[in-house]
């Protein structure tokens, strides 16, 4: 029969023994590449600011508010746009202004995506609806999940606002802050950002709720499609972890899902380039591949 010090040695030695195997296994994924802890940034491809309003036809920009510093100390970023919208379209000349906000984070330490529920609750606005709705974006060829929540503002019982937004997050699209960050924690990805897309609409009474639903489908639309388009890093980059290319001697990377070897220095061009745009760039320069299984080699 074991004695209580025999068991607590037992018990002791069998925490060493799954912490040392654990450490061992992180070590070893991380050696292998399937185990990123800290993501390494995605830059956006164009400022937010500089996001090309045309593309938003027929709606069109009546207002755009830069936000106070404390307030962007606060949002976590200074990539955002915040715009006040006007649908130019004879049938909506009577509806009130729709009210869009992008945000766009990278290279974030504490990666804790703000969510509308918890700052208009903070407003004293009482909620009044969530649902997930399933949106077809037709002009990006893709259907994706938006959160739609309803709230009463304060003092008014029969009118709601009406606030629908996703997250991009490398590409994927999410709804709720849990998903974000299980995602956000996938060992796969090389590098990393996330960006909300929120659309707003004021004073709507029930009966108008399908239409309200349309337009932000609209919207959602035109908006995801010219951050794709322009803004938002390529899909692949994630795990292009081709950053720089040792001289001289064989070495392979991850590049936008395929494996790349290089010889004796032939893409040393590529030493310093650090966003999947570049390194399209100057892979285009680069000596042709040859594809081998599912390698592709410089030929």
């Amino acid at each position: 029969m074991m004695g209580p010090g025999f068991r607590s040695r037992l018990y002791y030695g069998i925490v060493v023994a799954v912490l040392a195997a654990g450490a061992v296994g992180m070590r070893i994924a991380k050696e292998r590449g399937s185990l990123t802890v800290l993501k390494k940034p995605l830059p956006i491809r164009k400022p937010l600011r500089d996001f090309e309003r045309t593309a938003l036809a027929p709606y069109e920009v009546l207002s755009t508010r830069r936000l106070a510093a404390d307030i962007v100390e606060e949002l976590g970023t200074k990539e955002y746009i915040d715009w006040v919208l006007k649908d130019t379209r004879p049938q909506y000349a009577t509806r009130k202004n729709v009210y869009l906000s992008v945000t766009y984070y990278t290279n974030v330490v504490d990666q804790i995506p703000h969510v509308p529920e918890e700052c208009y609750f903070q407003g004293a606005f009482s909620q009044a609806g969530d649902q997930t709705l399933n949106m077809r974006l037709d002009r990006l060829g893709e259907d994706i999940p938006v959160r739609r929540l309803a709230f009463f503002p304060p003092h008014e019982f029969v009118k709601k606002t009406y606030v629908y937004y996703t997250f991009s997050v490398n590409g994927t699209f999410h709804t709720n802050r849990q998903a974000v960050r299980l995602h956000l924690a996938d060992p796969r990805d090389t590098h990393l950002y996330y960006s909300k897309v929120e659309i707003r609409f004021r004073d709507v009474a029930d009966k108008y709720v399908s239409i309200v639903d349309e337009r932000a489908r609209e919207l959602f639309d035109l908006v995801i499609t010219e951050l794709v388009k322009s803004h938002w890093p390529r899909k692949g980059a994630e795990r292009a972890a081709l950053l720089t290319v040792p001289g001289r001697h064989l070495e392979r990377q991850w590049f936008t899902g395929h494996d790349l070897v290089g010889r004796d220095g032939e893409l040393s061009s590529l030493r310093g380039e650090r966003s999947a745009d570049r390194l399209e760039r100057a892979l285009s320069t680069a000596p042709a591949f040859r594809r081998r299984g599912n390698k592709r080699e410089l030929g």
